[in-house]
């Protein structure tokens, strides 16, 4: 069975030491990180010392004092990266990033609640979760609980000092 995801996108994520604040959209522009911004492209969540948010066309960077992430949702999907090299590389060269994520997310509809459950329990039996297993059936659809997501991994050894490198897809 073929199912056309709903929702599809792809993310870097990298996880070190930031400083949120500088994220901002001008910042990007004035960079040529984001030559196309302007106020009908930008839609700002959150700017502050701690945590900023905002998206870009559709684009959407989250940066914390831990993690960056930029995510789209359209092609080519290549661009976040090439971004994410320019601010790094090219801007803040010397921040410090200890792990990089490459992600790709897609969002499902199967038609039918039926059908999501039919999956689910497929992917994920609920029996050998013994009598927790037992509470994820409900006939009240709001209350049935079960699979909601699957992370696959794969390790691969990266270089001849042993870095070890890894491919999550969720």
């Amino acid at each position: 069975m073929k199912i056309k995801p709903e929702i599809s996108s792809r993310s870097i994520v990298l996880l070190g030491h930031f400083n949120p604040a500088i994220f901002y959209p001008a910042w990007l522009k004035a960079k040529d990180v984001e030559p196309s911004v302007d106020k009908s492209t930008v839609i700002i969540n959150v700017v502050s010392e701690g945590v900023t948010n905002f998206t870009i066309g559709t684009e959407t960077y989250f940066v914390d004092n831990d993690r960056y992430q930029i995510s789209t949702t359209s092609c080519p999907w290549v661009r976040v990266a090439d971004k994410t090299r320019n601010i790094f590389h090219d801007h803040l060269r010397h921040t410090p990033i200890y792990t990089v994520g490459i992600n790709r997310d897609i969002h499902f509809d199967l038609g039918s609640f039926e059908a999501r459950m039919r999956l689910g329990r497929n992917l994920a039996p609920i029996g050998p979760w013994g009598n927790f297993g037992n509470h994820l059936e409900s006939k009240d659809r709001d209350l049935a609980g079960g699979f909601t997501s699957l992370t696959m991994l794969r390790k691969k050894k990266f270089n001849d000092q042993g870095i070890i490198a890894t491919n999550r897809y969720h």
